[in-house]
């Protein structure tokens, strides 16, 4: 089981492979989570499972963990999905980790995500099968809330601690708030129900041989500390006793999701490393050339290439948009490269600097200015080498990138190491 003092939450749309490689160049100990998969997906996109998977397999040698987060509700298929991903990747993926927490309307229509907390039995059957499956090669973990809708009480969340016990799992990643399954948006779940920090610090109390990282609502390292025990609560002793014993870890979203560079200390901070990888955003960006140039070839020689209709780009690129989970595992697009997802995840690489918003919106206008001429030409998808200028033809996300920056940001803030 991985050491999961910190970690990044899984977040659709957003810590997609690109992003997560961008990720390896700040902290390389940080557990990543992919996006949740839904268990189809898995299954009928079988033989093209590397737009999904591919590219993480190297973070395990450089001390790096990273989880498969899935999403379905039958047991079998889940069970099917696990030893999919178990074959296609052996032992690189530390956890598969089975998402009982997630309040999107379509996935709850779905009778998965959070609505599972609603069903323990389920939880401990599919857990037991996805064990069965894949336990030679990798624990399975639950990611939950603290609640859903009437079933909100400490008694309903032990109840469900204890049947997925029953399966084998060791480890669970509860995001401190109940969700509510109707009457909320996905937004609204992430922020309306109170915070409950107390709930997940009992049951590291009361069940002393699970492991429980708390989720939700953290935006520091500060809170990471305090809720880890490193520093003082600031509260005094009787409110102090009240949060009970340290947590295990704790995982952080939006917030590192926004300013990349949260975790640019973690490795040493949480990990016990020797050095962090510390690269100015220049280093950082050159890193992630060279990806984007091995993802371009890569779907020249395979899939081929794809891109967002330009008018649905300010949502791709605003972080507006979201995956049709229903239409997951037919659409037409898996196993594409969309160019959009590569520029996504550098999108708030400058965060903090000045001209960042000006960056962010040179991104989307380029961007859809090449796709545009790109289109009315009726030219097809050159990959270019990135060393000399780029090639012609469909939109080059390096160029891009390279041109918004050149318009936008100070050469000084390519040059500093940034601070979190």
């Amino acid at each position: 089981m991985s050491n999961e003092r910190l970690s990044i939450a899984p977040m659709l749309d957003c810590t997609t492979r690109h992003y997560r490689y961008l990720m390896r160049g700040i902290t390389r100990r940080t557990v990543l989570y992919t996006e949740m998969i839904v268990d189809s997906t898995i299954i009928f996109q079988q033989q093209q499972l590397a737009p999904f998977l591919r590219h993480d397999f190297y973070e395990e040698a450089d001390g790096g963990s990273t989880v498969v987060q899935m999403g379905g509700f039958d047991p079998d298929d889940m069970a099917a999905a696990a030893g999919l991903v178990c074959d296609y990747s052996g032992a690189h993926y530390s956890e598969m980790n089975i998402n009982c927490g997630c309040p999107s309307a379509k996935v709850v229509g779905k009778c998965f995500g959070a609505k599972l907390m609603l069903e323990p039995p389920l939880v401990r059957r599919i857990a037991a099968q996805m064990q069965r499956r894949v336990g030679h090669c990798c624990p399975v973990t639950v990611k939950c809330r603290i609640g859903a809708d009437d079933r909100d009480s400490y008694e309903h969340l032990c109840e469900f601690i204890q049947e997925v016990r029953a399966a084998g799992v060791r480890k669970f990643i509860v995001h401190a708030r109940k969700c509510h399954l109707s009457g909320l948006s996905t937004k609204q779940n992430r922020n309306v129900p109170p915070l409950q920090y107390a709930v997940v610090h009992r049951l590291v109390a009361e069940y002393p041989d699970l492991q429980f990282v708390l989720n939700g609502g953290l935006t520091s390292l500060g809170q990471v500390d305090e809720h880890m025990g490193l520093t003082s609560l600031g509260h005094s002793d009787e409110q102090q006793q009240d949060w009970g014993l340290p947590v295990h870890g704790c995982m952080v979203g939006r917030a590192v999701y926004t300013n990349p560079f949260l975790v640019s200390h973690a490795d040493t901070k949480y990990f016990g490393a020797s050095s962090d990888p510390c690269l100015t955003r220049g280093e950082l960006l050159e890193r992630y050339y060279d990806y984007c140039g091995g993802v371009m070839q890569e779907g020249g020689r395979g899939s081929g290439l794809c891109d967002a209709n330009p008018d649905e780009l300010h949502e791709v690129l605003d972080g507006r948009g979201h995956q049709d989970v229903g239409s997951a595992s037919k659409s037409s697009d898996e196993g594409k490269v969309k160019i959009g997802k590569l520029l996504d995840a550098a999108k708030n690489v400058f965060h903090s600097c000045k001209g960042v918003s000006k960056y962010r919106q040179r991104l989307k206008e380029i961007y859809s200015q090449e796709l545009r001429r790109s289109r009315a030409a009726g030219g097809g998808f050159v990959v270019s080498d990135h060393e000399g200028g780029g090639g012609e033809g469909g939109p080059d996300p390096v160029r891009i990138i390279q041109q918004a920056i050149a318009e936008t940001i100070s050469p000084d803030d390519l040059d500093n190491v940034p601070q979190e």
